[in-house]
């Protein structure tokens, strides 16, 4: 049995923290030796950000990826930017 579903917009702004996350995590190891004091994320998405701050219950997906964002301890925070028109 295939399934078929669509990776909205709100997902793939989460694959994006997801990957994100990892950058950050590697340039932080790759400076072994270095004073690094924090590290931050950001994304424009308040959906992505609603969901790695949120304590719900999500399909397989999203919690997968949220599980991994909140795996690495080593960020200060991952911020949404706001938009101004």
């Amino acid at each position: 049995m295939k399934v078929y579903y669509y990776i909205t917009t709100p997902r793939l702004e989460l694959v994006a923290a997801h990957m994100t996350v990892n950058l950050l995590t590697n340039v932080r190891d790759a400076l072994t030796g270095f004073p690094v004091n924090s590290l931050t994320g950001w994304l424009d998405s308040s959906v992505a950000l609603y969901w790695i701050e949120g304590g719900g219950e999500y399909k397989q997906f999203v919690n997968n990826r949220v599980h991994k964002i909140k795996e690495h301890s080593n960020l200060n925070g991952i911020t949404c930017l706001r938009k101004s028109i």
